[in-house]
């Protein structure tokens, strides 16, 4: 009985040593404690990230860092945009470029393009005059020849080429034609397309689906914010 209560207390010291800092605020700014209320960074900053993957960012005069889990700022708060780590690297944007970092700020990826979406799938959109993806060390993937697109889902993009919407696999093969005047997010074996204002779903092979709920406009947030304040 008595290894067991030693074993059972180990494990809960290993469980709470492994536990990341909680964010709080205080008197409008923004510091860390454990969870024994314990603080570790004095709500000093003016914004921060809950911790993950080991690491929290943080705003001070609109510029942004990254502490550790112990409280440590290792990454200089010199960002004017910042995301989480994923994969070991961040993105970053400087002198009005984005990026990538490892966790010792060390540009993995040249702060280089007008954008730069998250890893999603092993791709990063990104934007310099056109789309394209590239992986997490920066290598072009799939040429930046789009003049518009979205992230990687269920292993396809849709990406928009001479005013039109299609989807493309991870090798940059097209898999759904570009013949839509929108297309989202491929989900469930499906993508909702934009034709002339009608919005339907069409699977892999480009054949319908369904029919999507409603009609949508040019800008489909917009309409759905009109629709909410009626």
């Amino acid at each position: 009985m008595r290894s067991l209560c030693i074993i059972i207390f180990l494990m809960s010291l290993l469980v709470l040593s492994g536990q990341e800092p909680l964010r709080f605020y205080s008197n409008g700014k923004c510091g860390y404690k454990t969870n024994e209320n314990k603080i570790i960074v004095n709500a000093i900053y003016e914004a921060g990230s809950e911790f993950e993957n080991g690491y929290a960012i943080v705003m001070s005069n609109g510029k942004f860092g990254f502490l550790d889990k112990e409280g440590k700022l290792v990454i200089s708060i010199v960002y004017e945009e910042a995301g989480l780590f994923n994969n070991g690297i961040a993105k970053v944007k400087i002198n009005g470029k984005y990026g990538f970092i490892d966790t010792t700020s060390k540009a993995v990826i040249e702060p280089d393009y007008d954008y730069a979406g998250d890893l999603e799938e092993d791709l990063i959109l990104v934007k310099k005059a056109k789309v394209g993806f590239i992986d997490k060390n920066g290598k072009t993937i799939i040429p930046l020849m789009y003049d518009d697109g979205n992230h990687f889902s269920s292993g396809l993009a849709s990406v928009k080429l001479n005013g039109k919407w299609g989807l493309i696999d991870s090798k940059g093969i097209t898999v759904i034609p570009f013949i839509y005047d929108m297309a989202y997010f491929f989900m469930n074996g499906e993508v909702k397309v934009v034709n002339k204002d009608k919005a339907i779903y069409v699977n892999m092979k480009n054949r319908k689906t369904r029919n999507a709920e409603e009609r949508v406009g040019e800008n489909e947030e917009e309409e759905r914010e009109k629709r909410e304040s009626k």
